[in-house]
């Protein structure tokens, strides 16, 4: 692996910061400010845009993972010359990101819900968020299924009506309503946390949640779902994650990640026999290894960094305009 000078200025910028970001939380010895955003940031960064080209470079020859990447060759195309652009995106970006998050930080008071009353309200918030995302995504899901069973109730004019309301530009934000499944439980569980009654209930939607977001293959979703509800425990109980146990935790998802990519890619590729029988096929490093097709991002982000302006013009406030003109 051969990095430029400008690589290795900007790759030690970007970890310079991040260094300096850790250490400052790690030092103010209060057990929230570990929890500042610009560390989860920076997590994500360093899987992105540190570890998984870093990787990339050294895996370069050999076979990267299972969906046809070799080394720093994603999709086909060699993305090596690009990567020095990813690099400089990523050094900017969080270099602003702290700028702006201490130029001005203001202090805000929490309003402490601490009635019943408010706190039912609350759950209650929560219960029809959850009623309402699972709600809008089966009437796209099981359109097929209660176009079949109804047929014989309904008239021939109203199926294409339902049929058009399923397959127009409103069936994404039907589909994408299920995202409000995420702060629906969140709020049920953090709720539960205060009172201690139906937990069940929670469980049945943290099942119907994670069951939604597995059948559409969106695994971001469920870190968005479980992350979220490990933090509002430490934060209930006032305690700093271990390290150990973060580490634990990181790899056991990047691991399920990995694990996830090879079910999909041997999916689509139509192998007889079950996946979990394929799946045993590899060892766990090869599953860990395979994880890293999700920082494929970066080499994608970091070419079309280097195309625009030379090949391809700025657009402007072209996505802002077409954001307003339709839903």
């Amino acid at each position: 692996m051969s990095l430029s000078i400008p690589e290795i200025t900007l790759i030690a910028g970007l970890v310079c910061l991040m260094g300096l970001e850790s250490y400052k939380a790690i030092q103010s010895g209060s057990w929230v400010q570990v929890y500042r955003p610009t560390l989860f940031v920076a997590v994500f960064l360093s899987f992105y845009a540190l570890v998984g080209p870093l990787r990339a470079l050294l895996a370069e020859g050999e076979v990267a993972n299972f969906v046809g990447t070799s080394g720093t060759i994603y999709r086909g195309i060699d993305h090596r010359p690009f990567l020095v652009w990813g690099w400089l995106g990523a050094f900017v970006f969080y270099g602003f990101l702290l700028l702006g998050f201490y130029i001005q930080s203001p202090l805000l008071r929490p309003v402490r819900t601490t009635s019943r009353s408010s706190l039912d309200k609350v759950k209650l918030s929560g219960s029809l968020l959850c009623w309402l995302g699972f709600g809008a995504y089966l009437l796209v899901k099981s359109e097929p299924l209660l176009i079949a069973t109804l047929s014989p109730f309904l008239s021939i004019q109203s199926i294409p009506v339902w049929s058009w309301l399923s397959h127009s530009f409103l069936s994404n934000y039907l589909l994408l309503s299920a995202n409000l499944l995420i702060p629906g439980v969140v709020l049920q569980y953090g709720i539960w946390l205060r009172q201690r009654r139906h937990l069940y209930v929670v469980i049945a939607w943290f099942l119907i949640a994670s069951s939604v977001f597995l059948i559409d293959g969106f695994r971001y979703r469920i870190l968005l779902l479980v992350f979220p509800i490990i933090l509002l425990w430490l934060f209930y109980a006032k305690k700093k994650p271990r390290l150990i146990l973060l580490i634990m935790f990181m790899i056991a998802f990047v691991g399920l990640n990995g694990a996830y990519s090879v079910a999909r890619h041997i999916g689509k590729q139509n192998l007889e026999g079950p996946q979990y029988e394929a799946l045993a096929r590899y060892n766990p490093l090869e599953l860990l290894n395979s994880s890293f097709e999700e920082a494929g991002v970066f080499f994608t982000t970091s070419a079309a960094i280097h195309k625009v302006p030379t090949d391809y013009p700025y657009v402007g406030l072209a996505p802002i305009s077409t954001a307003l003109q339709q839903p």
